[in-house]
């Protein structure tokens, strides 16, 4: 398995395309699994008002960034989790190249999938896992979340297991929340966290992880000597 980690799904611009066009290509399959929307939406309707294809609000910003890479629409589909059976999805997973993990609340994200029981499918996948925002912290075996205006508490969370060894810190512009919120994860997991600013990114192929963009390393030391 390939995971690619970031904070934007911008990967058309020019600090990612160089790294990822090696693993993203015009043959590549993409599936888009749309599971980290907001416990407001609660209907089919809402759901598709946010992805359906063409005209979901947020279609257009998850396909076009593909197609930089000579990547069409027709290579793109998606899941409606409302509606799609268990067998249909484990099918459109085993088919596909490249899994898409949205951006939204990872921990809403992780208990759906876990109750149509996709974690062991998307555990087997050998492709490529790309998450962006709450895509990319539930990558990781745990992660943390910082506090902001949908989350009042730091909170320590499980995710999927397909990386292991750091933590991820996103959007990160340094704001003094998220200094406070890295230091506690760094103690806490007892494992180091990248900072992924809007424009950066990880590329993780076995052990070894590729820093692209802007990013940043922190580890216990890095307190220690500030």
């Amino acid at each position: 398995m390939i995971n690619i980690l970031l904070s934007e799904l911008r990967i058309n611009e020019d600090w990612a395309f160089p790294v990822l066009k090696s693993v993203l290509t015009q043959d590549t399959k993409v599936l888009i699994l749309p599971y980290s929307f907001s416990e407001l939406v609660t209907t089919e309707k809402q759901f598709l008002e946010l992805y359906q294809p063409q005209t979901g609000f947020y279609w257009n910003s998850l396909v076009e960034p593909f197609h930089r890479y000579g990547i069409t629409d027709d290579q793109i589909e998606w899941v409606n989790c409302f509606q799609d059976s268990f067998e249909t999805i484990r099918d459109r997973i085993a088919e596909t190249d490249c899994i898409v993990l949205p951006g939204g609340f990872p921990e809403l994200m992780y208990r759906r999938l876990e109750q149509q029981n996709l974690i062991k499918l998307i555990q087997a996948h050998t492709g490529i896992v790309l998450g962006f925002s709450a895509g990319a912290m539930i990558q990781l075996k745990e992660y943390h979340i910082t506090p902001d205006d949908q989350y009042e508490f730091y909170q320590i969370e499980l995710g999927l297991n397909l990386v292991r060894g750091f933590d991820v810190e996103v959007h990160f512009n340094h704001q003094e929340e998220q200094l406070h919120s890295i230091y506690k994860a760094v103690h806490d997991l007892e494992i180091p966290v990248y900072a992924l600013r809007n424009d950066g990114g990880l590329l993780i192929d076995g052990d070894e992880i590729v820093r692209f963009g802007k990013t940043e390393l922190y580890t216990r030391s890095t307190f220690a000597d500030a």
